[in-house]
């Protein structure tokens, strides 16, 4: 049965009731709400969120983001935006029974200076969590800050440490801890920006390891080489690929691209420009297994390829490897590096030809990736297939 999908939308006026309302389920309980407005009454509270929230609705440089899911507000996002005044809570009045010296203490933050996304509060209601609601909420801010070359900052109680560390935050320094209440703890966190850059040799033990964890578990991996060990898979790897990188350097049309959050490796592509139907074969037919592989399938299903390739008739741009690795799946990053080779083949005027998983082909086809040949199957487990696919395009 396939779950329920979650919806973010910016949230408008109407939403305010509700949005309170998660809010008090969520926070009203919690060691830093009960320290900061312990004595603040349930109506005075309600009011001063309302408040915080309708600020944000329409704000230049901010947005306030909803969940829904099935037909119901879930959770909340308050992002602010590049350039806008770090002093989020400026102008916002305390209700009485406000710890006044504490709130002082805790939202005196040094601003940060470069141009950032920053995400002020992230509230999911309890009845909802633990089913992505928070994670739907964050990956908006997180997509346009990649889209806009730009880092993420929050500081995140101990509760939200996993869910923006599998989001690729790093821990910023040590937690803040005010000196009026220390068993209060914030981690401040960073997201680096999302970059793609050519990979250089470098980076060959990071992008092994990317390979091996993307691949490892599709069906093409566990049947060619179900009993290649991890390592055995990286040493083939980084002997393949400082051949590429040797080739890149004698001037053949070869590109690795490394997808990087700050310094960390989250994915690559490999792609060849092929003029000549067969070049390319000649070099594939002479590479060696990775120890352990399973000779006779491999042969099998990718001898299949290697004859596909071979009656190609045209010039093109051949891409041959996409990997993301698992922690940064689901993160829209898939679809950047897509776009990066696509952008390569339309520079160069020419189409792009890739052998498709069943799991990548819907991403492929969502891009307007069309099959071109019959599809590829293997001969010993007929699940086991390959799309041949095709990007038409227009000279840039």
């Amino acid at each position: 049965m396939t779950a329920p999908s979650i919806a973010v939308l910016t949230a408008t006026a109407e939403d305010l009731p509700r949005l309170v309302e998660a809010s008090t389920r969520a926070f009203k309980p919690s060691l830093f709400d009960r320290r900061l407005f312990g004595g603040v009454s349930d109506d005075d509270y309600r009011e001063m969120c309302t408040s915080m929230y309708a600020s944000a609705v329409g704000h230049e440089g901010r947005i306030l983001l909803k969940a829904v899911l099935e037909g119901e507000v879930v959770g909340l996002a308050s992002w602010r935006l590049p350039g806008c005044d770090s002093k989020a809570r400026k102008g916002l009045q305390y209700p009485a029974g406000t710890n006044l010296e504490l709130a002082a203490e805790m939202f005196s933050q040094k601003p940060v200076e470069e141009a950032h996304f920053y995400l002020s509060t992230l509230v999911v209601d309890p009845r909802f969590q633990r089913r992505g609601v928070g994670a739907a909420l964050l990956r908006w801010g997180c997509r346009k800050a990649d889209d806009a070359g730009l880092p993420v900052y929050l500081r995140a109680s101990d509760d939200g440490l996993v869910l923006y560390e599998r989001a690729g935050f790093e821990r910023l320094g040590e937690p803040f801890i005010p000196k009026l209440d220390p068993e209060i703890h914030l981690q401040p966190m960073y997201r680096p920006p999302f970059r793609i850059l050519p990979a250089t040799p470098a980076d060959l033990t990071s992008l092994a390891s990317v390979y091996r964890r993307a691949f490892s578990p599709g069906i093409v991996t566990r049947y060619c080489w179900s009993s290649v060990s991890p390592s055995a898979l990286d040493k083939w790897f980084i002997k393949r690929f400082t051949g590429v990188f040797d080739k890149r350097e004698k001037g053949d049309k070869v590109e690795v691209l490394a997808g990087k959050r700050g310094a960390k490796v989250v994915a690559m592509a490999y792609y060849s420009i092929e003029a000549v139907a067969d070049k390319m074969q000649k070099d594939d037919e002479t590479r060696e297994l990775p120890e352990g592989a399973d000779v006779e399938r491999t042969k099998d299903l990718f001898g299949q390829v290697e004859r596909l390739v071979k009656g190609i008739e045209f010039a093109r741009l051949a891409w041959h490897v996409l990997a993301v690795a698992p922690e940064a799946q689901g993160s829209g990053i898939g679809k950047r590096m897509m776009q990066a080779v696509v952008d390569a083949g339309k520079a160069a005027g020419l189409p792009v030809t890739l052998e498709a998983t069943e799991e990548g082909r819907p991403m492929y086809q969502l891009a307007g990736f069309k099959d071109f040949a019959e599809v590829i199957v293997a001969k010993n487990d007929e699940s086991v297939k390959l799309w041949p696919m095709i990007l038409e395009q227009a000279k840039a």
